[in-house]
């Protein structure tokens, strides 16, 4: 699997980690999407620890990111990434599971990520709330009891994306090698296209006493397949080069994988969020998970 496409999903699987925050008032907006500024985009930072959970899936292959986190000055997360597939030729399940810890530095989201007994690491782009606070489409109330309240946030994706070109236009790449630099900017140009395609639904639940965040939910399923298929439609006009174990992949993803994110503060225990010593002293290395994603392609 070629260098960029293997950073690309990386950072889709690994690093695409949404936090929302606070954000100022428009002016003569809806009365649903005033009522969620008021009560949760204006809310000081949430310093409270979440968990945090990512799931793909496909017909024969399932990626469950799980992790705790807290976001104060910085997003910091610890978890476990879980790989399970069949074997075509047996199928028998077979599992791995990955600890990591995460960090943001920066514009950027640090990955830790062990395997065996030695660490690896790569960054991603962070998106966080101050990329999103102005991209709300709508809002809608769905539900109210006597605890909760529950809105339908629609983000726009087309505001998203020029968030992306923003932020590939204006970052500082002189710590990056050139095959960094292009494989970062291949991964922006694929997302950008697929948000530019996908509106973002997002469940967001809040206490209705506290005004204080109970869960975020949203499916990712149609931003994923669009990314997806803006690479094989470019790998069909001949713009790109894409191997066929790489349009396997997408064509996989496209047609029969779902993609979801949940986000929830219901939680009793804590972990150590900061990422140990050997961890952070660990080499870059983009290609830690390419054995896995070509599992991928192989079991479908």
């Amino acid at each position: 699997m070629n260098f960029r496409l293997k950073k690309s999903l990386a950072a889709i699987f690994s690093g695409g980690i949404l936090i929302f925050g606070s954000n100022a008032l428009a002016e003569e907006i809806p009365l649903a999407q005033k009522i969620f500024e008021e009560t949760v985009l204006n809310a000081p930072q949430d310093a409270r620890l979440f968990n945090q959970s990512i799931l793909l899936f496909g017909t024969n292959f399932h990626v469950d990111i799980s992790a705790q986190g807290v976001l104060r000055d910085d997003l910091r997360m610890s978890g476990n990434m879980t790989f399970e597939y069949i074997n075509p030729e047996t199928n028998r399940a077979a599992a791995n599971q990955l600890p990591f810890y995460a960090e943001q530095v920066g514009n950027n989201l640090i990955l830790y990520v062990q395997r065996g007994s030695k660490w690896q690491k790569f960054s991603t782009p962070n998106f966080d709330i101050n990329s999103l606070k102005q991209n709300i489409k709508t809002v809608e109330i769905i539900g109210e009891t006597n605890t909760q309240k529950i809105f339908n946030v629609k983000l726009n994706g087309a505001k998203l994306a020029e968030t992306l070109r923003e932020y590939d236009d204006e970052q500082d790449t002189t710590s990056l090698s050139m095959e960094e630099v292009i494989a970062q900017k291949k991964f922006l140009h694929n997302a950008t296209a697929a948000l530019s395609a996908t509106d973002l639904i997002c469940t967001w639940t809040i206490d209705r006493q506290t005004n204080e965040t109970v869960s975020i939910a949203l499916d990712l399923t149609p931003l994923v397949k669009a990314y997806a298929k803006n690479i094989l439609d470019e790998a069909a006009a001949g713009t790109v080069d894409v191997t066929n174990e790489d349009k396997l992949l997408m064509d996989s993803i496209m047609r029969y994988s779902e993609f979801h994110f949940l986000l929830n503060y219901a939680i009793d225990d804590k972990k150590n969020l900061t990422p140990p010593s050997a961890a952070r002293k660990a080499e870059v290395n983009y290609d830690i998970l390419e054995d896995f994603f070509k599992t991928m392609t192989v079991t479908n």
